[in-house]
């Protein structure tokens, strides 16, 4: 796994079967200097016994497992900050 990539483990489909997933990812910061956006780059898509499924994922499933993540993200770091400032 490359430097700085994280897993999100998550289920998919794929021509009507359900695969659960780990999907390596890294986070892209903005930058707005030159043009780049904050987002989530998808390295792959492992099933156990299937190898790398990102080839058989489509665009938009690809977009929607971005957002799934990001969205875990925050609300992680939103539950951290709750528990951060109220003790």
């Amino acid at each position: 796994m490359p430097k700085g990539s994280q897993v999100y483990q998550t289920a998919v489909e794929i021509n009507d079967s359900e695969f659960e997933v780990a999907v390596v990812y890294s986070y892209q910061p903005a930058e707005p200097d030159v043009g780049v956006q904050e987002g989530i780059e998808i390295e792959g898509v492992y099933c156990e016994d299937q190898g790398d499924l990102q080839g058989d994922l489509t665009e938009d499933q690809l977009d929607a497992l971005a957002i799934e993540i990001g969205e875990s993200n925050y609300s992680a770091w939103e539950a951290f900050q709750e528990d951060r400032y109220d003790d």
